[in-house]
């Protein structure tokens, strides 16, 4: 080989060699180069670090789920201990944690103050208030942290059952109390601040319309209309404390 073709053979185009046909049929043909596509490869890598941030950012919201992970096992048991998961009677409800007057003050079974919130008397009641309180932990965490959004839902739930043990006769049970609570308090704690009415003007409205129709809806059979205001009224009540507390603590 000649030096000339060994430079060229090198590289250095700007010099290319002059080969006879006859050593051009008997070099060896050098396969095509090919290159490797990683674009997709590093997009996924960079999804999944993105995914990571995201999920660990988004890690101390996990209290706000408690509340229905807990009444969705809640109903999945009664389901499977043969309740039916459509409609059943107000005595099948009471054996699974329903509240009712005599049972808990006359049989001393306080527990029923609590267990009444995360039992559902069938699957659309339990669906319905699943979707209402998505809504409300949607508004109320812009206000507030998860922690104090939960025990907003469980004071407004507690207090809907105490009111309800004591002024009805009937087997009440649900989570609407403490539902409309978390309605409440975001309506309480907007309505007294111009700037927080004017940034969330419409989530206010949309609250307005859930409590209106919540309220209207109270009226039917079957529905505790008890349950529904106290969760209200404790839920508006708990706003202006918080707001009163913000701005003490402001001055």
């Amino acid at each position: 080989m000649i030096p000339e073709e060994h430079f060229n053979a090198g590289g250095f185009e700007d010099e290319p060699c002059s080969l006879t046909p006859q050593q051009n049929a008997s070099m060896p043909q050098q396969a095509p180069v090919r290159r490797l596509y990683v674009k997709p490869v590093l997009n996924i890598r960079r999804s999944g670090r993105s995914f990571g941030q995201n999920f660990k950012i988004d890690k101390h919201t996990y209290p706000l789920a408690l509340p229905m992970v807990v009444c969705f096992i809640y109903f999945l048991a009664m389901t499977l201990g043969g309740v039916n998961p459509l409609r059943d009677s107000a005595e099948v409800y009471l054996k699974w944690g329903g509240g009712e007057h005599d049972s808990i003050y006359g049989a001393g079974q306080w527990w029923r103050l609590v267990t009444n919130v995360f039992a559902h008397a069938g699957i659309e009641h339990f669906l319905s208030n699943l979707a209402a309180y998505a809504f409300g932990v949607m508004f109320l965490k812009q206000l507030m942290s998860p922690w104090k959004v939960l025990a907003v839902f469980l004071l407004c739930a507690f207090a809907g059952s105490v009111v309800c043990s004591i002024v009805t006769d009937y087997v009440f049970l649900g989570a609407s109390g403490g539902v409309l609570g978390l309605f409440g308090t975001f309506i309480g704690c907007t309505m007294l601040q111009s700037d927080l009415l004017a940034q969330y003007k419409t989530s206010l409205y949309v609250s307005l319309i859930v409590v209106a129709v919540s309220i209207l809806l109270s009226f039917q059979a079957d529905v505790s209309l008890t349950a529904h205001l106290v969760g209200i009224i404790t839920g508006v009540i708990i706003g202006f404390i918080v707001y009163y507390f913000k701005r003490h603590k402001a001055n």
